[in-house]
């Protein structure tokens, strides 16, 4: 080739790979090695669609890093040199390189519970081939996020064009929730005094309502107003929501923050509505209080149930912990109620009428979770079409808070459009709540009541064993044994570590890599495969 010319041998080559190079004396044979800068994800596809990417010139494309675009990219400045009487240059004024980096962000998001949540809802897509799932989960005193978690996943090191993967659904899916809703309405018609938990009301189905009928799944003839939530009555919800009547409906619906963005700091979050667009009329009201004709995304609903389990004050979300520059602390993120939605009272009988649902003769027993007392609430809603809605493609959703009396975690879970194997919130969502909390209580300190009565289970758990053990030496950890261990105690042994888990499968750990013993570095690529404990299948 002709002199100044170079042919590149290798490019977005890793910075430990090109000092391995420069330190065996590559650069002696005349290849030249040039630094560049490029953005790299260590922890991979854990949290992507949250975190976003940056495009080749460095500029956030979707996620945190376009929310915060300006800050990250750090300041340019003109630099005016003199020059002297010979034409020489003069020294540069001194710059602080401090200075110009960008912004350093800390999140609130607790990469266990966020791994949990992306492997519950992985498993989830896989067992009921459904076309993507999401769950948010929210820390019920303070309103931190502590996971946005979808499936599938997406690795932000290798973004090839599919915005879709890319998207964050838990934030910009706004869909029709179904009858997540009934413990809103029940908690507003407490609080306006319209109705009282032990109040008989006729439940006859189909109810007529103008030229529309009204159905329920599990008809019967007369529910408690408390038994609505547990039973999931569609009727009883309308029948409470005609005695709110819209105005008072939709004051509820707005301090509950539905129709309007969170202000979640990440990209792509959407507001979802409180009525059709045809407005609320007679019939819509019945509609909404069972969670048709309104949207809404699982932050929005994680958000909203949280207010249930907080003495009925909403917390606004929020996921930047801290923002930080080369001079100091910039921001730091804070909690910020947006309003006391409901009376405290009004929110404590709610909250027992969510764990009615997860009790025998519930619509959520599987979200039960052994040792712990949880509340919940299922749902299941038809997809809208253009020709309207769907009687084959369903959106399956649960919600919860957990553990009681005091919840700490409120959770929302969406799986979109489950084929096989169920379709209904309480077969396919409440699963994916309850292995999220079996995963996130005990490493947030929370004791198990061994008094509690175990909790059926569609997963085969394995029989309790001790804690499973880290040690580190100057070669790195020591990888521990994880045969037959649960998802749960894997990650809960490997928390601090720093590896990046690949986790595949359903059930408990089969196969490791590396094997037992070996020495692995922070950052380094663990993989886990699950397989189910028994040939027993699930249901």
């Amino acid at each position: 080739r002709a002199p100044g010319n170079h042919l590149p041998l290798a490019k977005d080559v890793h910075p430990a790979v090109a000092q391995t190079l420069r330190r065996r004396g590559i650069t002696a044979l005349g290849i030249k090695i040039d630094d560049d800068h490029k953005r790299y994800y260590p922890q991979g596809s854990l949290a992507g669609q949250v975190l976003g990417f940056v495009n080749d010139a460095g500029h956030g494309v979707q996620g945190i890093e376009r929310f915060h675009d300006r800050a990250l990219q750090g300041r340019e400045i003109v630099v005016q040199r003199a020059r002297g009487a010979w034409l020489e240059d003069a020294p540069p004024p001194a710059v602080d390189p401090e200075s110009l980096r960008g912004a350093t962000l800390t999140v609130t998001l607790d990469p266990g519970i966020q791994r949990a949540a992306e492997h519950a809802l992985a498993a989830a897509v896989e067992r009921h081939a459904a076309q993507r799932a999401s769950a948010a989960v929210v820390e019920v005193s303070t309103g931190r996020v502590l996971a946005l978690a979808n499936a599938p996943t997406f690795d932000p090191n290798r973004f090839d064009g599919d915005f879709v993967r890319s998207e964050n659904f838990a934030v910009s899916g706004a869909i029709e929730p179904g009858s997540v809703f009934k413990p809103l309405t029940y908690a507003l018609a407490l609080d306006a005094g319209v109705t009282r938990p032990d109040e008989i009301l006729d439940t006859t189905s189909p109810w007529r309502l103008y030229s529309h009928r009204i159905h329920d799944t599990h008809p019967r003839p007369f529910v408690t107003a408390r038994e609505m939530v547990k039973v999931s009555s569609n009727i009883a919800a309308g029948k409470l929501a005609q005695r709110l009547g819209p105005e008072r409906m939709l004051e509820g619906l707005t301090a509950l923050g539905f129709g309007a963005r969170t202000g979640v700091e990440t990209s792509g979050e959407r507001a979802g509505k409180r009525h059709p667009p045809s407005g609320m009329g007679p019939v819509e009201l019945v509609t909404v209080s069972y969670g048709h004709g309104t949207t809404a995304t699982p932050l929005q609903l994680a958000a909203a149930i949280g207010a249930l389990g907080n003495g009925g004050v909403r917390l606004r979300p929020w996921i930047v912990e801290e923002v930080r520059d080369g001079s100091g602390v910039i921001r730091r993120g804070q909690t910020v109620p947006t309003g006391q939605v409901v009376s405290p009272r009004a929110a404590s009988l709610a909250l027992a009428a969510m764990e009615s649902v997860t009790e025998d003769g519930g619509t959520g027993t599987r979200a039960r979770v052994e040792g712990y007392r949880v509340a919940g609430k299922t749902g299941t809603a038809e997809k809208p079409t253009p020709e309207g809605y769907s009687r084959t493609a369903h959106y399956a959703t649960f919600v919860g808070l957990a553990p009681l009396p005091t919840p700490d975690l409120s959770i929302a879970v969406l799986v979109d459009e489950p084929t096989q194997g169920g379709r209904m919130g309480g077969n396919v969502a409440a699963p994916v709540f309850a292995e999220i909390v079996a995963a996130a209580l005990p490493a947030r300190g929370h004791v198990p009541d061994l008094q509690a009565a175990p909790a059926p289970d569609p997963i085969d758990r394995p029989v309790p064993r001790s804690p499973v053990a880290t040690a580190w030496d100057p070669a790195g950890w020591t990888m521990p044994d994880l045969s037959g261990r649960s998802l749960r105690e894997a990650l809960v042994g490997l928390q601090g570590t720093g590896v990046s888990l690949e986790i595949e499968g359903t059930g408990v750990v089969a196969s490791q890599t590396p094997a037992p013993g070996t020495p692995v570095a922070p950052g380094a690529a663990v993989r886990l495969s699950l397989a189910l404990a028994s040939a027993r299948s699930v249901r």
